[in-house]
């Protein structure tokens, strides 16, 4: 009978080292990559859990948002009024297609397409961005996400908008 109990205490104390050294080994390797800038997955978009991609900052005062973190209205809002003024766009007009798309939501999902993000890129068209093709960003990543569509803009693509232009 002890020797019973010595088994199965044995597996339980396997199994919390186990898990123990998982969770370390992890958080070594989110702390090397938050230095990084990012984690490169090149389908980290593509998958339901992709990897890390961490949203840099060069201000440390600022927080830094995970892909998969929402962020919050405010900073959105902020985020996009200021790449407004640096890409010369009116930003009214921006915030009303930012509510439009997505209410401000970095995390907003189309339920009938892959749209994804503040500004709602498909999969295929986000692959084409140079936030992705140069940095991997993710669709969700909200400053990389208001970038693109600044770019977009600023480009006269405004197809790209449509079921909110027509709105």
């Amino acid at each position: 009978m002890k020797n019973k109990y010595l088994i199965a205490i044995s597996i339980i104390l396997a199994s919390l080292i186990t898990i123990g050294l998982f969770q370390v080994i992890n958080l070594l390797v989110i702390g090397i990559y938050k230095t990084a800038g990012y984690i490169h997955n090149p389908l980290g978009d593509v998958f339901e859990n992709p990897a890390i991609v961490i949203i840099n900052s060069k201000n440390k005062n600022e927080k830094i948002f995970f892909y998969n973190e929402r962020a919050p209205e405010k900073i959105v809002r902020g985020e996009i009024e200021k790449q407004s003024k640096e890409f010369n766009l009116d930003p009214a007009f921006m915030l009303k297609l930012a509510e439009c798309e997505s209410n401000f939501n970095n995390l907003a999902e189309n339920p009938v397409s892959t749209a994804q993000g503040v500004y709602q890129y498909l999969i295929g068209t986000w692959e084409e961005t140079e936030s992705w093709k140069n940095e991997k960003r993710a669709r969700t990543d909200y400053k990389a996400n208001i970038r693109e569509a600044m770019i977009d803009i600023a480009n006269g693509e405004y197809f790209r908008f449509k079921e909110c232009l027509n709105k």
